[in-house]
């Protein structure tokens, strides 16, 4: 139902979204705890801008379909009225509630400098500004950089975008397979549960059989679905491995499926199952 607009060069329906200047006051009266669950929760939601998610679902019809996407931008305004940011950036790229995507040039600018200043959320929010039909090629390195440097800090955001951009895929240097999924894992242990998807995909790629990928691909699932905003993945993994049980007449990997589906799982007994 997505029905982008695009506005870069109408500067009447930017000036018309009663996008007002950022009270930089607000944002140093913000305690540190608030401004990461902020950041947690936008994260979450910033890729779905415009698409339904845990918090913000789709209805039945158009209006209920209208009505969540502009609930998602009050919701923005009302982080950004309380001091963050991050908040205000992201309705200078997006308006859910019209559909709108503005050009990311003007919040790229702003977070490379908030980043440049130490703002640990910035750097990850700079890989998260990414539309193909923008030329952005400018912000490459200085996006790359930043990513490098939160995820040295250890911001989970970071560390699942570091992720991302340098998995090899399943065939690549197992070196490099393996610090792509430690990061990712360290994302996911830390409240970034999309990170986990990226775990999950990689040991489903490696085998629909092996007990060994098929346990770590249901675990990480399991981690993936403590998300607020993405809907069920273990189930469809679940569903999957079944289907080829059956289909194959694998009374063992079915048995494991009843086990893993009976067990708790969380993302320290994931990361004990290994990579290999």
């Amino acid at each position: 139902m997505a029905y982008e607009v695009y506005a870069y060069r109408f500067l009447r329906v930017w000036m018309g979204m009663g996008l007002a200047g950022f009270e930089t006051a607000k944002a140093k009266a913000l305690s540190a705890e608030q401004r990461a669950a902020y950041e947690h929760e936008l994260f979450e939601e910033l890729s779905l801008w415009n698409q339904g998610s845990k918090r913000f679902p789709d209805g039945p019809d158009l209006k209920s379909f209208q009505e969540a996407r502009c609930a998602r931008d009050d919701r923005w305004k009302a982080m950004a009225k309380d001091g963050f940011e991050l908040a205000h950036l992201a309705r200078r790229a997006y308006n859910p509630c019209r559909n709108l995507v503005f050009s990311f040039k003007g919040p790229l600018n702003r977070l490379q400098k908030l980043a440049e200043q130490g703002d640990v959320g910035a750097m990850c929010m700079m890989g998260a500004l990414r539309d193909e039909r923008q030329d952005l090629s400018g912000f490459d390195e200085v996006t790359r950089r930043m990513l490098e440097a939160g995820a040295a800090k250890g911001h989970p955001e970071c560390l699942w975008r570091m992720a991302q951009r340098t998995y090899p895929g399943i065939g690549g240097d197992k070196a490099q397979v393996e610090s792509s999924l430690s990061m990712a894992a360290r994302a996911a242990s830390a409240g970034a549960y999309r990170a986990a998807a990226h775990l999950a995909s990689h040991f489903r790629a490696l085998s629909r059989t092996d007990l060994r990928y098929v346990g770590r691909a249901y675990c990480w699932s399991v981690i993936h679905d403590q998300s607020a905003s993405i809907d069920s993945g273990a189930t469809m993994v679940y569903q999957t491995y079944l289907v080829t049980a059956r289909a194959d007449g694998n009374p063992a990997l079915e048995s494991t499926l009843l086990e893993l589906k009976a067990g708790s799982h969380d993302a320290p007994s994931c990361i004990a199952l290994g990579w290999h």
